[in-house]
């Protein structure tokens, strides 16, 4: 990683495009002398992910929205240019290309699927472009590169504390569950790093293919063994929900535990009654926080859009968009500058809590809450 001595950040002026249209609510101001911002992004926009790839997408709109719509970055206009990940890695390839060699690009806000971000890295550290992801929390994207940042916490944190809370509840058979791409096995990995620490015993593992739809042979494998608890890793909320359904469908009333797309209304809606009393292991519940922007966004972005499949995601994002502009306002439309911005930053307090960068490039001041579903809706967990 780099070193954090100090430097000389030369603030780099880029070849920008004038703009003739803006987004909605900004204010009526003059394009002459106006430069655009072109920035990326990279998230599934399609496919079962689509719902959380569209939310993340509505969110960075909204920052984008009042940036321009203010004089946050006087004389400067940004404009995202959204593509399609899919999810997956070949897509991720060839729109990460485009971004950075049509496009010119400095900044990629993504991917949401660590699978993304993991196939963008070795493209966006060639190219020295920043790479700063909302949502993707595999442990591989800590040693991903020098450009890469991200503000949610890594599955390494994540699973550790799902493995202390089974045990702490009283499970200690555990079955694993998991898809098999770079979400699902970087949580299925690091679950069993601390299996021995902790004191739990995995009797079955499975991984499936991605885009699973059926996985009643998988389940009976895994309640052949008795486990007391399941941890499932499912990348998207369909495959949560359908996890669960079936499970309950084969008269199978063991704990599940889970993480992220679990509570979104992908899986609600697709597993309907069978989510009662699945426990899932979240970042902060950002409009419970003692945090004002946090509430205040999340008011906006819910009477804008509605309920998001995951808040703080959303916040993530909408965050997201003001590092930049802040490190822009600070360094200019400079990559290594922008770098610099990132590690050296002391705190940073936006819509999903106040944190700051290590010398990997991931977030911390994050930390996790514990949610439950009951009577339907995503509620606390008290256990």
């Amino acid at each position: 990683m780099i070193r954090k001595s100090l430097i000389t950040i030369l603030a780099v002026s880029s070849v920008l495009v004038l703009a003739s249209c803006r987004f909605a609510g900004q204010k009526e101001v003059s394009d002459k002398n106006i430069e655009t911002v072109r920035l990326g992004f990279i998230g599934p926009l399609t496919g079962d992910g689509a719902n959380y790839g569209t939310n993340e997408k509505d969110a960075i709109i909204m920052a984008v929205e009042e940036i321009n719509g203010s004089n946050y970055l006087p004389g400067k206009r940004l404009d995202v240019i959204f593509e399609d990940g899919e999810c997956d890695g070949k897509t991720t390839t060839t729109v990460a290309n485009k971004l950075i060699n049509v496009d010119n690009v400095k900044v990629i806000f993504g991917g949401l699927c660590s699978t993304e971000t993991l196939a963008a890295a070795p493209i966006t550290e060639e190219k020295e472009v920043i790479l700063l992801s909302a949502f993707s929390t595999s442990p591989e994207i800590t040693k991903a590169g020098d450009f890469v940042f991200r503000t949610v916490p890594s599955d390494d944190g994540i699973t550790k504390f799902v493995a202390e809370l089974a045990k702490k509840s009283g499970h200690e058979r555990i079955a694993l569950l998991s898809e098999n791409n770079d979400y699902g096995l970087g949580l299925h990995n690091g679950f069993k790093k601390w299996v021995p620490e902790v004191g739990l015993e995995i009797v079955k593992e499975i991984t499936y293919l991605p885009g699973a739809k059926d996985f009643r042979t998988d389940i009976l494998q895994l309640k052949s063994k008795n486990p007391d608890a399941i941890f499932a890793n499912p990348q998207t909320g369909v495959g949560a929900g359908l996890i669960l359904k079936q499970i309950r469908e084969l008269s199978w009333d063991v704990q599940v535990y889970g993480v992220y797309v679990f509570t979104g209304s992908d899986a609600l809606t697709t597993g309907g009654k069978a989510m009662e009393g699945l426990i899932a292991v979240n970042p902060p519940i950002v409009e419970k926080d003692v945090n004002p922007k946090g509430s205040e966004f999340m008011n906006k972005y819910i009477s804008r859009f509605g309920a998001p499949q995951d808040n703080f995601l959303i916040a993530s994002a909408y965050d997201n968009v003001y590092l930049i502009a802040d490190a822009i306002k600070n360094v200019g439309l400079n990559s290594k500058g922008i770098r610099y911005y990132l590690y050296n930053l002391d705190s940073f307090t936006g819509a999903a809590g106040t944190y700051h960068f290590d010398k990997n490039g991931d977030v911390v001041g994050i930390s996790f809450s514990m949610q439950t579903i009951k009577d339907g809706k995503v509620v606390p967990y008290e256990g």
